[in-house]
């Protein structure tokens, strides 16, 4: 897998080095003053780049690992489902691949902030039937792509009602292994591509760059920054969503 390029579903990431870490996840490596780091995964930051901003690139790349994945293609229809941090990044960066109609399903004032980030239509999935929407918005066709954000298996489900025949689903979101209830017929009769998306391979590089550009915005998804000696009430902020907290930054 390294060889082809996905190291990210190495496999022996858990078990010996050298192999593929995820920092924080596989491996220890958060929160700390300091870190030693090889010089072959560190990526320089242009100067447009602030480091609150630089805090959210790695969210940003498991976004693009997701619309590369899901290969958009210019004038594509999108759903995204879920407008959390991966959801708001994943807009503006179909956005940025072509797409020219992106539809988010949420709730609450995040479908506003969705807005402001080039969303062309919004939808309260508690207000209204979200399939049967999405189908009015696309005279009856679906969407080209969907992608679920959300780690829910409702959010699963409407990814896979919404798209078109010959549509594409990526699946950004983690359920915490609760079962999905699917019907596989429309899968295999519109031959519909359901792709994992996991980590971000190969993707920082090109998220930094459009970032730098002004391409995608992660400014407004810094919603707080605390210095490291406040980092209890930092997650405590972060757990109870005060002031709708899309994302709170730890700053040595």
């Amino acid at each position: 897998m390294c060889r082809r390029g996905r190291y990210n579903l190495c496999e022996v990431a858990r078990t010996r080095d050298p192999a593929y870490k995820l920092y924080g996840h596989s491996a220890p490596g958060a929160f700390a003053e300091y870190a030693a780091r090889p010089a072959t995964i560190l990526h320089k930051l242009p100067d447009p780049v602030s480091f609150e901003e630089s805090a959210i690139v790695n969210q940003g790349a498991l976004g693009l690992h997701a619309v590369r994945r899901c290969r958009i293609e210019l004038a594509d229809k999108v759903a995204v489902i879920g407008p959390g941090l991966v959801g708001l990044i994943t807009i503006q960066l179909a956005k940025a691949m072509g797409a020219t109609d992106v539809i988010v399903v949420g709730r609450g004032p995040r479908l506003e902030m969705a807005r402001e980030l080039g969303a062309d239509e919004v939808i309260d999935y508690t207000a209204v039937d979200v399939v049967e929407q999405i189908q009015k918005l696309t005279g009856g066709d679906g969407v080209d792509c969907a992608f679920e954000c959300a780690g829910t298996s409702l959010a699963v489900q409407t990814a896979i009602r919404c798209v078109k025949r010959g549509g594409r689903v990526a699946l950004a979101g983690l359920t915490g292994n609760k079962p999905v209830e699917l019907t596989t017929d429309r899968l295999v009769l519109d031959e519909i591509d359901v792709f994992g998306v996991r980590s971000s391979p190969n993707a920082y590089p090109e998220l930094i760059t459009l970032v730098g550009a002004g391409k995608v915005n992660v400014k407004k998804l810094v919603s707080r920054v605390y210095p490291l000696e406040q980092i209890e009430e930092a997650f405590d902020v972060f757990r109870r969503r005060e002031g709708g907290a899309i994302r709170v930054v730890i700053k040595p």
